[in-house]
């Protein structure tokens, strides 16, 4: 919202785009919320579709935050509409299981006596189902496809002592990357957001632009780089003051002070 004011280039939406790709964000919210309107566009999308241009939403059973179901709908409708052969990137960003969670489903099975977690544990159920529907989409499609699904971050269910106790499990969150043809197997992979599109680019078999070639060479280094902590290609943890004299974050942080606020 404050930095980014003209187009991003170095985005992954543009490297796409110079491939030749047509690019497409939804998002089932407001447009406002986080001037993504703006933020989007100047990111590079071609198509972007928010909460009044999509039909057919239908709010979970929780809160008034709109199911992935009905979301990914959506998403499906586009792959179907495009044209053979051409070239599509979609970014989709699901609002289902945001915080709230206060009113089960009692149709649903329960699996914890505390309350919250129950509603939770009903909503990943409702998000699994959903993404599996994705996955037979695309899995008996003739073009091929692959998809990255991550979380952004944990929900809200834990108290502050619990939080300080699980330390850096908290900032956990999973990622799977899958696709409708053989490519390369890995598990139980540590990594941040920052690297995860260079995970996707790899295993798509798409061109690296000159920044994701930098995350490359900066992942060679660290495998988690986080605000308050990372985790070097060792396993060795470093705090904030071990990464204040570290010589690979601190160009880190020139490079991305240029990309922000230096580059033309």
């Amino acid at each position: 919202q404050q930095y980014i004011t003209k187009p991003v280039t170095s985005s992954l939406v543009f490297n796409l785009k110079a491939q030749g790709y047509k690019t497409s964000a939804i998002h089932p919210w407001e447009s406002f919320a986080y001037s993504r309107s703006k933020i989007y566009r100047l990111l590079g999308f071609d198509s972007i579709k928010f909460k009044n241009d999509i039909e057919g939403l239908e709010p979970n059973f929780n809160n008034d935050f709109f199911t992935d179901k009905s979301t990914y709908n959506e998403l499906i409708k586009e792959i179907r509409q495009k044209k053979t052969n051409e070239k599509l990137f979609e970014y989709v960003l699901t609002v289902q299981n945001h915080t709230g969670f206060t009113n089960p489903d009692t149709n649903q099975i329960t699996y914890h006596d505390e309350n919250s977690i129950n509603v939770y544990m009903q909503l990943i159920h409702e998000s699994s189902e959903a993404l599996k529907e994705v996955i037979d989409e695309l899995k008996n499609s003739n073009e091929k496809y692959i998809l990255l699904f991550f979380g952004d971050h944990q929900p809200n269910l834990d108290d502050e002592d619990n939080l300080i106790e699980r330390g850096i499990e908290q900032y956990e969150t999973p990622f799977i990357i899958w696709a409708n043809y053989d490519i390369e197997e890995q598990y139980n992979i540590k990594t941040s957001t920052i690297f995860l599109q260079n995970y996707l680019l790899k295993a798509a078999g798409i061109e690296f632009s000159a920044m994701n070639n930098y995350m490359d060479h900066l992942n060679q280094y660290y495998q988690v780089i986080t605000p308050i902590f990372c985790i070097d290609s060792n396993n060795n943890i470093l705090s904030t003051d071990n990464m204040a004299s570290d010589p690979n974050l601190i160009e880190y942080n020139k490079v991305d002070y240029y990309r922000i606020f230096d580059s033309k």
